[in-house]
């Protein structure tokens, strides 16, 4: 197994839907990488503050993130990753992980997730995220286009819909 990978809660999430789009070439390019290491078979290690995905900003570049000026301080950002956290523990059956915790990530775990994702069931963190709108999009399209294990999809429509609410 490959040294892991340092996430957010809510990073879990970006990456879930992640197609490619980010907020400059280099940053989609590094995030690419970290989607290679964790399909490599690297452990996401929660963190509660900054993370891989944020490290991967060139020095004028991380004014483009939502959130990057104070990323470790940050009150939103921690409520964000509260909510991702209970999405992603419920969507998985899991116990709430803290921070310093271990995410393994297979083709299963991701179908859950997506599953959930795509159900509305794994969004709660998501009502702020300039990228939203993006992520709905690849769910919408069944993950068509998604960087991370793009075969590990739910199923069709119908039977995503056949599982709401």
């Amino acid at each position: 197994m490959t040294d892991a990978v340092r996430l957010r809660w809510h990073h879990v999430l970006c990456i879930l839907n992640h197609g490619g789009d980010s907020h400059t070439p280099a940053h989609a390019a590094h995030i690419g990488r970290i989607i290679r290491k964790i399909e490599g078979g690297a452990a996401i290690k929660i963190t509660a503050g900054a993370d891989d995905i944020c490290g991967g900003f060139a020095a004028g570049d991380a004014i483009r993130c939502n959130h990057a000026m104070s990323c470790d301080r940050n009150r939103t950002l921690r409520m964000l990753d509260q909510w991702a956290r209970a999405d992603i523990c419920a969507a998985l059956q899991i116990p709430a992980l803290q921070a310093g915790g271990d995410l393994v990530l297979k083709t299963g775990e991701i179908k859950q997730l997506r599953l959930a994702y795509a159900a509305g069931r794994a969004r709660t963190a998501c009502g702020a995220c300039r990228w939203k709108d993006a992520c709905a999009e690849m769910a919408g399209k069944n993950y068509q286009g998604a960087r991370l294990w793009p075969d590990a999809v739910p199923g069709r429509w119908p039977f995503v819909a056949s599982l709401l609410p």
